[in-house]
Order: C-alpha cells, then structure tokens, then sequence
C-alpha cells in the first residue's frame, strides 16, 4: 500500500496509480521533480521547466560571481607582478651601475653611451614633432589659450628654426594680461600666475631675449621676504601658499635674465635669487631629500617631480657647499625609475583663503633624469651608481615616448629635457 499522498489521481480525481518514477532511467532531480508534481498536483512539465530555469539563473550568478573574484584576483597579482618586475629590474641595473663603479677609473660627469646617445636624438626628435603640431596651429590661429603652454613649446623648439623663434616670441608678447606685466596660466583667467611668467622669461632668456624690466620686476615683487613665491600674484603673505615649484622655476626664470638687466635690477635678482636658494635649502626634507609641493600646507605632499625641479634649479648656484651635500644625498636617495616614461604627478592644494586650487600637473621622468646628469659630479660611488642606473632605464624607456598619446606639456618637456642631457648648464 502506498500513502495517499504519493497516488497519483486518475481523470475524476480519484486516487490512481502510485508515483513511482524509475530512478535509473529518470536521475534523482527529475525523479523527485516528479514525485513534487504529483504530491503538489500540478503539471510535471511545467514544474520540470520551472526548476531548469532557476538552476540556470543559479549557475549564472555563480558563473559571475567566479569570474569577478578571478578578475580582482588577476588584477591583484598583475600589479603585484609588476610592482615586482620594476623592482627587480631596479636593482638589476643598480647592481651592475655599481659594479662598473668598481672598476676602471670613471668620469666625473655622466655621458651617454653611442647607444644613449641615438635613443636621446630619436625621442627628441620625435617629441618636437608632436610639439611642432601644435605650435604651428596656434601660430596660425593667433589666438593661443595658454601663455604658459607657448613657452613651454617655444622652449622645446628652441634653435630648430629661427623665423619660428621671433614669431613664438611675438605670440607669446601677444598672451601677456594687458595692462600687466604678467601672464596669466589661460588667457581667459586674468589673474597673474607666478608658473606662466616664470616659463615665459625662462624660454626668453634662453632664446637670449631679455624681458622688459616692468615684467621682470613685477615678478621680482612677488617673492615673499622668506624667499619663496606663491602660485599666483595675488596671493600675498600666507606662507601655506609657499609653493615649492613656483619658486623653483621664478628661481630658474630670474636666472636666465640677469645677463640682459641694468645694474640696480642685477643686484635686486642677485638678492632674489640668495633668498629663494636658502628657502629652498631650508624646506627639504633632509631626512627623505625630498621637497612637497607647499611645504606649509597641510595637504602638501612630497612629490618626485617637483623634488627634481628643485634640485635642478638649485644647481646653477657652484660653491655652495651646502647644495653640494644636498646634490650626495639627493643621489644616495634617487627616486627608482617608475616603470613608465610618461608618468604624471598632481598637486591638489587649496590655495589660502582663495577660492583657488592648485592642480598643476608634473612630468617626473625627465627632471629626475636631468637632475641626475647635473649633479652626478657631486655624487659618491653608490649616488653615481644609481644615477647610472636611472639614466640607463630613462633611455632606455624612450623608444616607449608614443607622442599624440601624450600631452604637449609632456612632450615640451621631454624635449627640453633631453636636450639639456650632459649639455651645458642653464643660468
């Protein structure tokens, strides 16, 4: 006898022929699908595709849930990967810089190799093509948006064709704020920005043209009496708007124009200039030789790019034996070569009591490497060796320069860079 609720019901409902399904031909899931049906009164089919739905959805979510741990899991170990494989590239050149070292009596200054040498010629060159793009569109538009960008152009074409020099000069005239003796970070802004002047006088210092004095002094006005230089004119006296690379490159920018100035403004850019040296000496961080992008700040961090900036624009200044002990330990603690050519850091800094922010965006890669070339003189043999070392893994990273994949600010720079590589040192 079998319970009632295992009977089937036969056409006028009464109990008929018991659920019995045959397990070896059925399989356990459809045999108990079909007891289910039967105890449950409703059609086998429609509760067997019901039940086939839901395993499917089932499998579905776990298919998806599989694959997300899979990929999180591979992304994980690819950047452990290579987070491992730059380190280990590292000190792989590291070790064999350090070796070199050890052997034959080895020059005072870094030179590249042939090799070197013709990677440096080919990024250069390929690096003022894509800068030439757009220089020439804006000298053709005559309506740039950015001063600062002019120079920075400018600067990295410089010597490669005289008629374009005088026309970037009058185009860069051309962005100047009118009624000051300025330029602004974007022409449509209007406020003075402390960058943009100093990139513009920097790029006509080394095309040898020498500012008017009302432009060179309305920049040397702005230096705070501790020797630093905020991001923009107009902000004054809060020295958590201390910005680091500001000063560096006013720094540099005054540097290029005391040749072309009269006396009384040679002596007012020669204090300027001691000025913003010792703030720059005084803000390192001697123990990480390194310097934040507003060292008063709060939301300063210490970054790279801007650190070799500093260095860079320290350099100019021989015998000052403090900057010579700085130049050891900046080498003894070089940054390790990132891994890619192109790589971007960011300030993110309220500005004082503005509505201002700083965003500036820093190449890394070609300051480090040139701040490496200048001081490698001043090194030790563990500092020599880890400039060897940077130098060898920059060059050997610029066939990877992509061009139109990278910004015009990044190729200008590039270009400028490479181009100042073991060449003679800026004022």
């Amino acid at each position: 006898m079998f319970p009632k609720a295992l009977l089937g019901a036969d056409a006028r409902g009464d109990a008929g022929e018991p659920l019995a399904p045959d397990l070896r031909k059925d399989g356990q899931f459809r045999a108990v699908t079909k007891l289910v049906a039967g105890m449950l009164e409703v059609d086998f089919d429609d509760l067997w595709r019901r039940g086939q739905r839901a395993a499917r959805r089932q499998a579905q979510r776990r298919f998806v849930i599989q694959a997300g741990v899979l990929i999180v899991i591979a992304g994980l170990i690819g950047t452990l990967y290579l987070a491992d494989t730059n380190e280990i590239t590292n000190q792989a050149y590291m070790a064999r810089a350090y070796l070199s070292q050890l052997g034959a009596e080895r020059p005072s200054v870094w030179t590249p190799s042939p090799r070197q040498q013709g990677l440096i010629d080919q990024a250069k060159a390929a690096a003022r093509t894509h800068v030439r793009q757009d220089f020439d569109l804006e000298l053709r538009e005559r309506d740039p948006e950015a001063g600062w960008t002019i120079a920075q152009e400018n600067l990295a074409l410089h010597e490669d064709d005289q008629i374009r020099d005088a026309n970037a000069l009058a185009l860069l005239d051309a962005t100047r704020l009118h009624g000051a003796s300025c330029w602004p970070e974007y022409v449509a802004d209007g406020a003075c920005h402390v960058l943009a002047t100093s990139w513009s006088l920097y790029s006509m210092g080394t095309l040898g043209v020498a500012a008017d004095a009302a432009a060179l002094n309305s920049l040397l006005d702005v230096q705070d009496a501790q020797g630093w230089w905020p991001l923009y004119f107009s902000l004054h006296g809060d020295r958590a708007d201390a910005s680091t690379y500001a000063t560096a490159w006013a720094l540099m920018a005054i540097g290029t124009q005391a040749r072309f100035a009269d006396p009384a403004t040679q002596r007012r850019i020669k204090d300027a200039r001691a000025r913003a040296i010792g703030w720059l000496l005084a803000s390192e961080d001697r123990g990480a030789s390194r310097w934040k992008d507003y060292p008063y700040s709060d939301s300063g961090t210490a970054l790279d790019g801007v650190s070799a900036l500093a260095v860079v624009a320290l350099n100019p200044s021989a015998g000052n034996r403090r900057i010579a002990e700085l130049d050891r330990a900046w080498l003894d603690q070089l940054p390790e070569f990132p891994g890619r050519l192109d790589l971007i850091e960011r300030s993110n800094v309220a500005l004082g009591r503005s509505w201002k922010w700083d965003r500036t965006s820093y190449a890394v890669t070609p300051w480090v490497a040139l701040s490496a070339d200048m001081v490698f003189p001043n090194g030790d043999r563990l500092g020599r060796a880890k400039a060897d070392a940077y130098l060898e893994r920059f060059t050997s990273s610029l066939p990877s320069y992509q061009g139109l994949a990278d910004p015009y600010y990044f190729s200008a720079e590039l270009a400028h860079g490479l181009a100042r590589l073991s060449g003679p040192a800026q004022p």
